[in-house]
């Protein structure tokens, strides 16, 4: 249901603040399919993405984050949610996405797809 999504978003929202793969790791299912950018190649498996997830930690000082869930179909187990993000060392320092998120059985992310766009425009 949509309260659960929120939930399961703000944990994984907290897991990106702390940048931090351990909190991470009960949010994904083992064989996830992780996709960062429509039409690139997505990452495989648990492992994977806790190790992508960890690869630049310099980059995501000052990191901060908002997620807020959108809607969600008990009968795929599917929800989408808005995604807001400020990466201050990044030379797009604003993003909003949009996240497409399926679960298994078990509330685990099967598979995560993200669409992304970057603010040139602080006030945008």
């Amino acid at each position: 249901n949509l309260t659960e999504f929120q939930e399961w978003l703000d944990r994984y929202a907290e897991a990106c603040r702390q940048n931090d793969a351990r909190p991470a790791r009960d949010l994904f299912a083992e064989d996830v399919e992780y996709v960062t950018r429509p039409f690139r190649e997505s990452w495989h498996g648990r492992d994977r993405v806790l190790t992508e997830w960890e690869e630049t930690p310099e980059e995501h000082a000052g990191f901060e984050c908002t997620c807020d869930a959108i809607a969600f179909n008990e009968d795929t187990n599917a929800g989408a949610a808005h995604w807001w993000a400020s990466y201050p060392n990044y030379e797009t320092q604003e993003y909003d996405s949009a996240f497409l998120i399926w679960f298994d059985g078990s509330g685990r992310c099967r598979r995560f797809v993200e669409y992304f766009v970057g603010r040139t425009d602080p006030g945008a």
